[in-house]
Protein backbone atom coordinates (compact mmCIF):
# COMPACT_ATOMS: atom_id res chain seq x y z
CA UNK A 1 0.00 0.00 0.00
CA UNK A 2 1.38 2.96 -1.06
CA UNK A 3 0.39 6.64 1.35
CA UNK A 4 -0.03 10.19 0.87
CA UNK A 5 1.91 11.59 2.97
CA UNK A 6 2.74 14.14 0.94
CA UNK A 7 -0.13 14.85 -1.06
CA UNK A 8 -2.06 17.76 -1.61
CA UNK A 9 -5.27 16.28 -0.45
CA UNK A 10 -3.93 16.70 3.11
CA UNK A 11 -5.12 20.16 4.94
CA UNK A 12 -1.70 21.25 5.63
CA UNK A 13 -2.03 24.85 3.69
CA UNK A 14 -5.47 25.29 4.72
CA UNK A 15 -6.80 24.51 1.31
CA UNK A 16 -10.09 22.21 0.28
CA UNK A 17 -9.85 20.73 -2.94
CA UNK A 18 -12.92 20.04 -4.76
CA UNK A 19 -13.46 16.28 -5.17
CA UNK A 20 -10.65 13.96 -4.06
CA UNK A 21 -10.15 10.66 -5.30
CA UNK A 22 -8.40 8.19 -3.04
CA UNK A 23 -7.62 4.80 -4.99
CA UNK A 24 -5.85 1.32 -3.47
CA UNK A 25 -3.54 3.67 -0.61
CA UNK A 26 -3.83 5.43 2.83
CA UNK A 27 -3.48 8.44 4.08
CA UNK A 28 -3.59 10.64 7.29
CA UNK A 29 -6.47 12.93 6.91
CA UNK A 30 -8.60 14.48 3.62
CA UNK A 31 -10.39 17.77 3.69
CA UNK A 32 -12.39 18.11 0.63
CA UNK A 33 -15.92 19.15 -0.95
CA UNK A 34 -16.54 15.43 -2.36
CA UNK A 35 -14.07 12.58 -1.37
CA UNK A 36 -14.19 9.15 -2.94
CA UNK A 37 -12.73 5.99 -1.69
CA UNK A 38 -11.73 2.48 -3.20
CA UNK A 39 -9.68 0.50 -1.76
CA UNK A 40 -8.03 2.83 1.50
CA UNK A 41 -7.57 3.59 4.60
CA UNK A 42 -7.78 7.00 6.18
CA UNK A 43 -7.97 8.42 9.99
CA UNK A 44 -9.53 11.50 8.88
CA UNK A 45 -12.17 12.14 6.23
CA UNK A 46 -14.02 15.51 6.24
CA UNK A 47 -16.32 16.56 3.32
CA UNK A 48 -19.66 17.55 2.22
CA UNK A 49 -20.09 14.04 0.14
CA UNK A 50 -18.03 11.03 0.95
CA UNK A 51 -18.48 7.81 -1.05
CA UNK A 52 -16.66 4.93 0.51
CA UNK A 53 -16.48 1.40 -1.27
CA UNK A 54 -14.17 -1.23 0.28
CA UNK A 55 -12.53 1.45 2.17
CA UNK A 56 -12.02 2.53 6.26
CA UNK A 57 -11.90 5.09 7.80
CA UNK A 58 -11.58 6.25 11.92
CA UNK A 59 -13.44 9.31 11.77
CA UNK A 60 -16.11 10.28 8.71
CA UNK A 61 -18.02 13.91 9.32
CA UNK A 62 -19.65 14.65 6.16
CA UNK A 63 -22.95 16.12 5.22
CA UNK A 64 -23.96 13.20 2.86
CA UNK A 65 -22.09 9.64 3.41
CA UNK A 66 -21.84 6.60 1.35
CA UNK A 67 -20.34 3.30 2.78
CA UNK A 68 -20.37 0.37 0.67
CA UNK A 69 -18.42 -2.76 1.76
CA UNK A 70 -16.46 -0.62 4.56
CA UNK A 71 -15.73 -0.33 7.66
CA UNK A 72 -15.61 3.43 9.95
CA UNK A 73 -15.29 3.62 13.62
CA UNK A 74 -17.40 7.08 13.67
CA UNK A 75 -19.61 7.62 10.92
CA UNK A 76 -21.38 11.07 10.87
CA UNK A 77 -23.83 13.19 8.31
CA UNK A 78 -25.29 16.24 8.70
CA UNK A 79 -27.80 15.05 6.46
CA UNK A 80 -28.12 11.14 5.58
CA UNK A 81 -26.27 7.91 5.78
CA UNK A 82 -26.77 5.44 3.52
CA UNK A 83 -24.59 2.08 4.40
CA UNK A 84 -24.84 -1.12 2.14
CA UNK A 85 -22.82 -4.16 3.35
CA UNK A 86 -20.64 -1.72 6.04
CA UNK A 87 -20.12 -1.84 9.27
CA UNK A 88 -19.63 1.12 11.29
CA UNK A 89 -19.10 1.29 15.22
CA UNK A 90 -21.05 4.39 15.80
CA UNK A 91 -23.22 6.05 12.72
CA UNK A 92 -24.66 9.56 13.94
CA UNK A 93 -27.31 11.54 11.09
CA UNK A 94 -28.87 14.58 11.10
CA UNK A 95 -31.24 13.18 8.60
CA UNK A 96 -32.33 9.79 8.17
CA UNK A 97 -29.70 6.42 7.84
CA UNK A 98 -30.43 3.42 5.77
CA UNK A 99 -28.80 0.33 6.78
CA UNK A 100 -28.79 -2.59 3.81
CA UNK A 101 -26.87 -5.90 4.99
CA UNK A 102 -25.20 -3.53 7.24
CA UNK A 103 -24.43 -3.96 11.17
CA UNK A 104 -23.70 -0.59 13.68
CA UNK A 105 -23.23 -1.08 17.40
CA UNK A 106 -25.23 2.35 17.34
CA UNK A 107 -27.61 3.92 14.90
CA UNK A 108 -28.73 7.94 16.08
CA UNK A 109 -30.68 9.67 13.45
CA UNK A 110 -32.65 13.06 14.30
CA UNK A 111 -35.09 11.56 11.26
CA UNK A 112 -35.21 8.02 10.55
CA UNK A 113 -33.49 5.25 10.99
CA UNK A 114 -33.85 2.11 8.12
CA UNK A 115 -32.59 -1.13 8.53
CA UNK A 116 -33.14 -4.51 5.89
CA UNK A 117 -31.37 -7.57 7.16
CA UNK A 118 -28.80 -5.87 8.84
CA UNK A 119 -28.62 -4.79 13.04
CA UNK A 120 -27.52 -2.69 15.34
CA UNK A 121 -26.90 -2.47 19.18
CA UNK A 122 -28.99 -0.17 19.48
CA UNK A 123 -30.96 2.21 17.77
CA UNK A 124 -32.26 5.95 18.53
CA UNK A 125 -34.18 7.52 15.93
CA UNK A 126 -38.12 9.63 15.87
CA UNK A 127 -38.92 6.92 13.33
CA UNK A 128 -37.78 3.76 13.03
CA UNK A 129 -38.21 0.72 10.21
CA UNK A 130 -36.64 -2.76 11.01
CA UNK A 131 -37.54 -5.63 8.20
CA UNK A 132 -35.80 -8.90 8.54
CA UNK A 133 -33.11 -7.40 10.79
CA UNK A 134 -31.99 -7.78 14.49
CA UNK A 135 -31.81 -4.61 17.43
CA UNK A 136 -30.94 -4.90 20.67
CA UNK A 137 -32.59 -1.58 22.33
CA UNK A 138 -34.90 0.24 20.12
CA UNK A 139 -35.50 3.49 21.32
CA UNK A 140 -37.95 5.77 18.76
CA UNK A 141 -40.79 7.34 18.65
CA UNK A 142 -42.49 5.60 16.10
CA UNK A 143 -41.27 2.01 15.17
CA UNK A 144 -42.15 -0.56 11.95
CA UNK A 145 -41.14 -3.85 12.97
CA UNK A 146 -41.24 -6.54 10.39
CA UNK A 147 -42.91 -10.11 11.25
CA UNK A 148 -38.91 -10.97 10.08
CA UNK A 149 -37.24 -8.89 12.32
CA UNK A 150 -36.15 -8.77 15.92
CA UNK A 151 -36.16 -6.11 19.09
CA UNK A 152 -35.01 -7.48 21.88
CA UNK A 153 -35.58 -4.02 23.96
CA UNK A 154 -38.47 -1.77 23.06
CA UNK A 155 -39.16 1.33 25.10
CA UNK A 156 -41.06 -0.49 28.04
CA UNK A 157 -38.13 -3.34 28.25
CA UNK A 158 -35.49 -0.84 27.96
CA UNK A 159 -36.81 2.01 30.58
CA UNK A 160 -36.73 -1.63 33.04
CA UNK A 161 -33.15 -2.78 32.06
CA UNK A 162 -32.07 0.87 32.28
CA UNK A 163 -33.14 1.53 35.39
CA UNK A 164 -31.82 -1.62 36.52
CA UNK A 165 -28.69 -0.35 35.64
CA UNK A 166 -28.58 3.02 36.77
CA UNK A 167 -29.30 1.43 40.01
CA UNK A 168 -26.62 -1.07 39.97
CA UNK A 169 -24.52 1.34 38.81
CA UNK A 170 -25.40 3.67 41.94
CA UNK A 171 -24.67 1.07 44.53
CA UNK A 172 -21.33 0.05 42.62
CA UNK A 173 -20.12 4.36 42.50
CA UNK A 174 -21.09 4.37 46.38
CA UNK A 175 -19.53 1.49 47.13
CA UNK A 176 -15.94 2.71 45.55
CA UNK A 177 -16.53 6.20 47.38
CA UNK A 178 -16.79 4.04 50.65
CA UNK A 179 -13.81 2.12 49.96
CA UNK A 180 -11.53 5.34 48.78
CA UNK A 181 -12.69 7.02 51.68
CA UNK A 182 -12.24 4.78 54.47
CA UNK A 183 -8.79 3.83 52.87
CA UNK A 184 -8.26 7.75 52.62
CA UNK A 185 -9.12 8.00 56.48
CA UNK A 186 -6.77 4.80 57.22
CA UNK A 187 -3.61 6.93 55.48
CA UNK A 188 -4.16 9.75 57.63
CA UNK A 189 -4.46 8.03 60.38
CA UNK A 190 -1.31 6.02 59.77
CA UNK A 191 0.52 9.34 58.48
CA UNK A 192 -0.45 11.25 62.08
CA UNK A 193 1.25 7.86 64.25
CA UNK A 194 4.28 8.26 62.37
CA UNK A 195 4.81 11.79 63.40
Amino acid sequence: MESQQDDPTRQDGGRSPETVYIERSSTDSVTADSVEMNRSAARSVKAGTVSMERSAAAMLNADVASLKYSAAAVAYARNSAELSWASPNLVGAGGDVTLRNAGAQFVAAANGVSIRNGGAAAVVARTARIEGGIVGLLLAGQADVDEKARVLFKPAGAAAAGAGFAGGLIVALVFLWRLFRLGSKRRRRLAAKGD
